[in-house]
Protein backbone atom coordinates (compact mmCIF):
# COMPACT_ATOMS: atom_id res chain seq x y z
CA UNK A 1 0.00 0.00 0.00
CA UNK A 2 1.24 2.98 -0.91
CA UNK A 3 1.47 6.31 1.48
CA UNK A 4 -1.54 7.80 -0.65
CA UNK A 5 -3.81 4.68 0.32
CA UNK A 6 -3.40 3.27 -3.27
CA UNK A 7 -3.09 -0.90 -3.91
CA UNK A 8 -0.27 -2.04 -6.30
CA UNK A 9 -0.64 -5.78 -6.93
CA UNK A 10 2.12 -7.85 -8.45
CA UNK A 11 2.62 -10.96 -10.20
CA UNK A 12 2.68 -14.22 -8.17
CA UNK A 13 5.77 -16.38 -8.56
CA UNK A 14 5.78 -19.72 -8.47
CA UNK A 15 8.17 -22.37 -7.00
CA UNK A 16 7.93 -25.65 -5.59
CA UNK A 17 7.70 -26.51 -2.11
CA UNK A 18 9.81 -26.43 -0.21
CA UNK A 19 11.08 -22.98 -0.97
CA UNK A 20 12.97 -20.31 0.44
CA UNK A 21 13.44 -16.88 -1.33
CA UNK A 22 14.68 -13.77 -0.43
CA UNK A 23 12.55 -10.28 -1.38
CA UNK A 24 14.05 -6.61 -1.69
CA UNK A 25 11.03 -4.39 -1.01
CA UNK A 26 10.84 -0.57 -0.36
CA UNK A 27 10.50 1.21 2.91
CA UNK A 28 7.89 3.59 3.51
CA UNK A 29 5.13 1.53 1.66
CA UNK A 30 2.96 -1.46 3.42
CA UNK A 31 3.78 -4.88 1.98
CA UNK A 32 0.85 -7.57 2.16
CA UNK A 33 1.75 -11.45 1.05
CA UNK A 34 -0.06 -13.91 0.08
CA UNK A 35 0.76 -17.47 0.06
CA UNK A 36 -0.86 -20.03 -2.49
CA UNK A 37 -0.51 -23.67 -2.53
CA UNK A 38 -1.68 -25.62 -5.88
CA UNK A 39 -1.29 -29.58 -6.77
CA UNK A 40 -1.52 -31.95 -9.59
CA UNK A 41 -3.56 -30.96 -12.30
CA UNK A 42 -7.14 -30.97 -12.71
CA UNK A 43 -9.13 -32.63 -15.95
CA UNK A 44 -8.42 -29.29 -17.66
CA UNK A 45 -5.14 -29.23 -17.05
CA UNK A 46 -4.93 -26.46 -14.73
CA UNK A 47 -3.37 -26.73 -11.53
CA UNK A 48 -5.52 -27.12 -8.52
CA UNK A 49 -6.34 -24.92 -6.00
CA UNK A 50 -5.71 -26.68 -2.74
CA UNK A 51 -4.94 -24.20 0.06
CA UNK A 52 -3.89 -20.99 0.92
CA UNK A 53 -2.38 -17.86 3.64
CA UNK A 54 -2.24 -14.37 3.94
CA UNK A 55 -0.87 -12.21 5.90
CA UNK A 56 -3.77 -10.20 7.92
CA UNK A 57 -2.23 -6.60 7.88
CA UNK A 58 -0.29 -4.37 5.68
CA UNK A 59 3.16 -4.25 7.40
CA UNK A 60 6.21 -1.78 6.67
CA UNK A 61 10.00 -2.84 7.21
CA UNK A 62 12.73 -0.62 7.77
CA UNK A 63 15.66 0.20 5.21
CA UNK A 64 18.44 -1.86 6.08
CA UNK A 65 17.27 -4.61 8.16
CA UNK A 66 16.16 -8.13 7.26
CA UNK A 67 12.87 -9.61 8.43
CA UNK A 68 11.81 -13.14 8.04
CA UNK A 69 8.27 -14.63 7.05
CA UNK A 70 7.15 -18.21 7.12
CA UNK A 71 4.08 -19.36 5.60
CA UNK A 72 2.40 -22.64 5.33
CA UNK A 73 4.35 -24.20 8.37
CA UNK A 74 2.55 -25.84 11.14
CA UNK A 75 0.46 -26.04 13.63
CA UNK A 76 -2.45 -25.36 11.60
CA UNK A 77 -5.46 -24.18 13.23
CA UNK A 78 -8.67 -21.74 14.26
CA UNK A 79 -7.95 -18.47 14.13
CA UNK A 80 -10.59 -15.79 15.66
CA UNK A 81 -9.36 -12.44 14.33
CA UNK A 82 -10.77 -9.13 13.11
CA UNK A 83 -8.78 -6.80 11.33
CA UNK A 84 -9.32 -4.72 8.22
CA UNK A 85 -12.73 -5.23 7.66
CA UNK A 86 -12.43 -9.08 7.62
CA UNK A 87 -13.42 -11.07 11.06
CA UNK A 88 -13.38 -14.74 11.15
CA UNK A 89 -15.79 -15.88 14.08
CA UNK A 90 -19.77 -15.81 14.79
CA UNK A 91 -21.86 -13.05 14.23
CA UNK A 92 -25.26 -12.17 15.72
CA UNK A 93 -27.51 -9.34 13.80
CA UNK A 94 -31.29 -9.15 15.55
CA UNK A 95 -31.62 -12.56 14.93
CA UNK A 96 -29.49 -13.66 11.78
CA UNK A 97 -26.68 -15.62 12.38
CA UNK A 98 -23.57 -16.42 10.51
CA UNK A 99 -19.99 -17.83 11.54
CA UNK A 100 -17.26 -18.18 9.06
CA UNK A 101 -14.35 -19.73 10.99
CA UNK A 102 -10.88 -20.50 9.16
CA UNK A 103 -9.65 -23.74 10.51
CA UNK A 104 -6.02 -23.67 8.76
CA UNK A 105 -4.49 -20.52 9.84
CA UNK A 106 -0.77 -21.71 10.05
CA UNK A 107 1.81 -21.67 12.95
CA UNK A 108 2.63 -17.92 12.56
CA UNK A 109 -0.54 -16.57 12.81
CA UNK A 110 -1.36 -16.30 8.55
CA UNK A 111 -4.71 -16.61 8.55
CA UNK A 112 -5.73 -19.05 6.10
CA UNK A 113 -8.26 -21.89 3.99
CA UNK A 114 -7.83 -25.26 2.61
CA UNK A 115 -9.38 -27.32 0.58
CA UNK A 116 -10.79 -30.91 2.10
CA UNK A 117 -11.83 -34.00 1.52
CA UNK A 118 -15.38 -34.49 4.17
CA UNK A 119 -16.56 -31.48 6.13
CA UNK A 120 -19.46 -31.35 8.55
CA UNK A 121 -20.57 -28.48 10.55
CA UNK A 122 -24.27 -27.85 12.21
CA UNK A 123 -25.86 -25.60 15.06
CA UNK A 124 -28.25 -26.67 17.58
CA UNK A 125 -30.51 -24.27 19.82
CA UNK A 126 -31.25 -26.20 23.30
CA UNK A 127 -30.69 -29.60 21.13
CA UNK A 128 -32.80 -28.41 18.96
CA UNK A 129 -30.56 -28.46 15.01
CA UNK A 130 -30.54 -24.80 13.43
CA UNK A 131 -28.88 -26.05 10.50
CA UNK A 132 -26.46 -28.80 9.30
CA UNK A 133 -24.57 -28.70 6.11
CA UNK A 134 -21.24 -30.64 4.27
CA UNK A 135 -19.50 -27.97 4.33
CA UNK A 136 -16.94 -25.80 7.16
CA UNK A 137 -18.29 -22.40 8.61
CA UNK A 138 -18.05 -20.63 5.44
CA UNK A 139 -20.28 -17.56 6.31
CA UNK A 140 -23.71 -18.87 5.46
CA UNK A 141 -26.85 -17.00 6.75
CA UNK A 142 -29.23 -18.54 9.48
CA UNK A 143 -32.18 -17.46 11.30
CA UNK A 144 -32.53 -18.05 14.87
CA UNK A 145 -34.90 -17.04 16.66
CA UNK A 146 -35.63 -14.25 19.33
CA UNK A 147 -35.24 -15.83 22.64
CA UNK A 148 -31.77 -16.11 24.83
CA UNK A 149 -30.97 -20.26 24.03
CA UNK A 150 -27.73 -22.51 24.99
CA UNK A 151 -25.95 -22.37 21.33
CA UNK A 152 -23.40 -25.69 20.26
CA UNK A 153 -21.79 -24.79 16.89
CA UNK A 154 -19.90 -27.66 15.55
CA UNK A 155 -17.57 -28.13 12.79
CA UNK A 156 -15.18 -30.97 11.49
CA UNK A 157 -13.08 -30.90 8.36
CA UNK A 158 -10.76 -33.25 7.07
CA UNK A 159 -8.32 -32.96 4.13
CA UNK A 160 -5.90 -35.83 2.57
CA UNK A 161 -2.44 -36.30 3.65
CA UNK A 162 -1.47 -35.58 -0.02
CA UNK A 163 -2.20 -32.26 0.24
CA UNK A 164 -0.84 -31.88 3.93
CA UNK A 165 0.64 -34.15 6.10
CA UNK A 166 -0.36 -32.15 9.68
CA UNK A 167 -3.71 -31.22 10.72
CA UNK A 168 -5.54 -33.58 8.93
CA UNK A 169 -8.28 -33.04 10.55
CA UNK A 170 -10.12 -30.26 12.54
CA UNK A 171 -12.55 -30.73 15.03
CA UNK A 172 -14.20 -27.79 17.20
CA UNK A 173 -17.48 -27.78 19.51
CA UNK A 174 -18.70 -24.13 20.69
CA UNK A 175 -21.14 -23.96 23.59
CA UNK A 176 -22.40 -20.44 23.91
CA UNK A 177 -25.66 -18.41 25.16
CA UNK A 178 -27.53 -16.00 22.74
CA UNK A 179 -30.38 -13.83 22.57
CA UNK A 180 -32.06 -11.26 20.47
CA UNK A 181 -29.57 -8.78 19.67
CA UNK A 182 -31.68 -5.03 19.60
CA UNK A 183 -30.54 -2.09 16.45
CA UNK A 184 -28.21 -2.57 13.69
CA UNK A 185 -25.10 -3.52 15.80
CA UNK A 186 -23.60 -6.87 14.88
CA UNK A 187 -22.28 -8.60 17.69
CA UNK A 188 -19.54 -11.31 18.12
CA UNK A 189 -20.67 -14.00 19.37
CA UNK A 190 -18.64 -15.24 22.47
CA UNK A 191 -16.38 -17.73 20.69
CA UNK A 192 -12.62 -19.05 21.76
CA UNK A 193 -9.74 -20.18 19.91
CA UNK A 194 -6.11 -21.59 21.18
CA UNK A 195 -3.31 -20.89 18.69
CA UNK A 196 -0.41 -23.01 19.10
CA UNK A 197 2.81 -21.58 18.08
CA UNK A 198 6.33 -24.12 18.41
CA UNK A 199 9.13 -24.06 16.04
CA UNK A 200 8.85 -26.57 13.86
CA UNK A 201 10.66 -26.90 10.75
CA UNK A 202 10.06 -26.58 7.42
CA UNK A 203 7.97 -29.59 7.07
CA UNK A 204 6.38 -29.48 9.93
CA UNK A 205 8.60 -31.34 12.10
CA UNK A 206 9.81 -31.59 15.66
CA UNK A 207 12.71 -34.05 16.87
CA UNK A 208 11.28 -37.64 18.29
CA UNK A 209 12.72 -38.38 21.64
CA UNK A 210 13.33 -34.99 23.04
CA UNK A 211 11.71 -32.45 25.51
CA UNK A 212 9.62 -30.02 23.34
CA UNK A 213 7.92 -26.36 23.35
CA UNK A 214 4.75 -25.75 22.50
CA UNK A 215 3.97 -21.38 22.94
CA UNK A 216 0.30 -21.06 22.41
CA UNK A 217 -1.96 -17.97 22.49
CA UNK A 218 -5.55 -17.60 23.66
CA UNK A 219 -7.99 -15.70 21.18
CA UNK A 220 -11.42 -14.80 20.94
CA UNK A 221 -13.64 -14.22 24.18
CA UNK A 222 -11.23 -15.92 26.39
CA UNK A 223 -7.76 -14.98 27.31
CA UNK A 224 -4.49 -16.17 28.66
CA UNK A 225 -5.58 -14.33 31.71
CA UNK A 226 -9.32 -14.79 31.74
CA UNK A 227 -9.62 -18.23 31.00
CA UNK A 228 -11.39 -20.23 33.93
CA UNK A 229 -10.41 -23.36 32.66
CA UNK A 230 -8.12 -24.81 30.49
CA UNK A 231 -6.95 -28.92 29.98
CA UNK A 232 -4.89 -29.72 27.06
CA UNK A 233 -4.34 -33.18 26.29
CA UNK A 234 -1.88 -35.01 23.65
CA UNK A 235 -1.59 -37.99 21.78
CA UNK A 236 1.12 -39.75 20.16
CA UNK A 237 -0.32 -42.70 18.66
CA UNK A 238 -3.19 -41.31 16.08
CA UNK A 239 -5.66 -40.20 19.13
CA UNK A 240 -5.82 -43.66 20.25
CA UNK A 241 -5.12 -42.75 23.69
CA UNK A 242 -4.58 -39.26 25.00
CA UNK A 243 -2.42 -37.72 28.15
CA UNK A 244 -2.73 -34.35 30.36
CA UNK A 245 -0.39 -32.08 29.00
CA UNK A 246 1.65 -29.73 30.97
CA UNK A 247 0.40 -26.36 30.66
CA UNK A 248 2.92 -23.89 32.50
CA UNK A 249 1.79 -20.16 32.79
CA UNK A 250 -1.07 -20.51 30.20
CA UNK A 251 1.49 -19.65 27.64
CA UNK A 252 3.36 -22.90 26.60
CA UNK A 253 3.54 -26.66 26.52
CA UNK A 254 5.97 -28.83 28.24
CA UNK A 255 6.18 -32.30 26.42
CA UNK A 256 8.72 -34.83 26.30
CA UNK A 257 8.34 -36.95 22.70
CA UNK A 258 8.44 -40.42 22.50
CA UNK A 259 11.68 -41.72 20.48
CA UNK A 260 11.08 -42.35 16.93
CA UNK A 261 8.62 -41.09 14.05
CA UNK A 262 5.53 -40.34 14.74
CA UNK A 263 2.40 -37.90 14.81
CA UNK A 264 1.42 -35.72 17.64
CA UNK A 265 -2.19 -34.34 17.97
CA UNK A 266 -2.96 -32.15 20.44
CA UNK A 267 -6.93 -31.89 22.13
CA UNK A 268 -8.17 -28.38 24.26
CA UNK A 269 -10.84 -27.88 26.52
CA UNK A 270 -11.61 -24.44 27.33
CA UNK A 271 -14.27 -22.46 29.73
CA UNK A 272 -13.66 -18.47 29.29
CA UNK A 273 -14.54 -16.31 32.44
CA UNK A 274 -18.23 -15.42 31.47
CA UNK A 275 -21.07 -16.02 33.94
CA UNK A 276 -22.92 -18.38 30.95
CA UNK A 277 -20.05 -20.32 31.12
CA UNK A 278 -18.86 -20.61 27.23
CA UNK A 279 -16.64 -23.49 26.47
CA UNK A 280 -14.54 -24.95 23.39
CA UNK A 281 -13.43 -28.05 22.57
CA UNK A 282 -11.13 -28.23 20.01
CA UNK A 283 -9.01 -31.33 18.45
CA UNK A 284 -6.43 -31.26 15.88
CA UNK A 285 -5.52 -34.64 14.63
CA UNK A 286 -1.61 -35.37 13.52
CA UNK A 287 -0.94 -31.25 14.88
CA UNK A 288 2.73 -32.29 13.74
CA UNK A 289 5.25 -35.08 12.84
CA UNK A 290 8.44 -36.29 14.62
CA UNK A 291 11.34 -37.04 12.81
CA UNK A 292 14.31 -39.21 14.50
Amino acid sequence: MAPNGSWFDFDAVEFALLHTGTEYVLPGVKWRYAVNQYGAPDADGEPRWEGDQTVTAPSSYLAGKSYSLRFNIGVFGPRLYSAGGEASGAIRLGDEFAAYVLLFSDGAGHVGVSDYTTAKSALYANGTPVFTSHAPLNGERHTLSAGRHTYRLTTDVSRATSLSAVSTRVTAEWIFRSGHVAGDTVKRLPLSAVRFMPKLGAASTAKAGKAFTVPFTIEGAATARSARKLVVTVSYDGGRTWRPAKVTDRRRLELRHPAGPGTRSLRVALTDADADGNTLKRTIHRAYRTTS
